[in-house]
């Protein structure tokens, strides 16, 4: 009489386990199958169907688990680690579109800024971009005189932002970018139409 409820108390205590080792894993799966909704937001039009389709896929196989404690652990399990291994893939994906972005804005910027090097002027106004990032900068006007030296930092949207020496960064407007006018490059910076001079 004493084994047996001791072992009935050892099988309580393996199915209350087991009930807790599932719920564990059902709570899991929950949050990594809800997790998809963020691919799914971010994701190209192409890339976006796959993973909806997938996420169906994994729906399906959910509410298919046998209800059998035993035998649902185990498919859940699997499920579990299949699901685990769908997202790290697409993380990688999209950690590699992210590295291929961000060279190709690289490229794009450096291209671009090939195309401001070059000692520009106007009336009233000086400007020097060297190919190594050096920038300096003169606007004159009668009793009056502004002078900037610093180094190019980045474009950002339909501006240029230099980091001067001794201030705060400057901010330039790029009303046209440089371009060959004729037999000449152009560029329109703070309203002011500039010719390059030199290279």
């Amino acid at each position: 009489m004493y084994y047996s409820k001791l072992f009935i108390i050892f099988l309580i205590i393996s199915f209350t386990v087991i009930g807790c080792g599932i719920k564990e894993q059902e709570y899991t799966f929950k949050q990594n199958f809800n997790n998809l909704d963020k691919y799914i937001e971010k994701a190209a039009p192409k890339i976006k169907k796959e993973i909806v389709l997938k996420k169906s896929y994994f729906y399906s196989k959910f509410i298919s688990l046998p209800k059998n404690e035993k035998e649902r652990g185990l498919e859940l399990g699997k499920l579990n680690q299949n699901l685990h291994e769908y997202i790290t893939s697409l993380e990688e994906e999209t950690a590699n579109k992210v590295n291929l972005n961000k060279e190709m804005f690289e490229k794009n910027m450096k291209n671009t800024f090939k195309n401001f090097v070059g000692a520009w002027k106007a009336i009233g106004m000086d400007m020097v971009i060297t190919e190594d990032g050096s920038f300096h900068y003169k606007r004159f006007k009668s009793g009056w005189r502004k002078e900037i030296n610093g180094t190019f930092k980045e474009f950002k949207g339909n501006t240029f932002i230099v980091n001067a020496l001794w201030v705060f960064p400057v901010t330039f407007k790029i009303n046209e970018p440089p371009h060959k006018s004729g037999n000449k490059w152009k560029m329109r910076i703070d309203g002011v139409e500039l010719t390059r001079i030199s290279e």
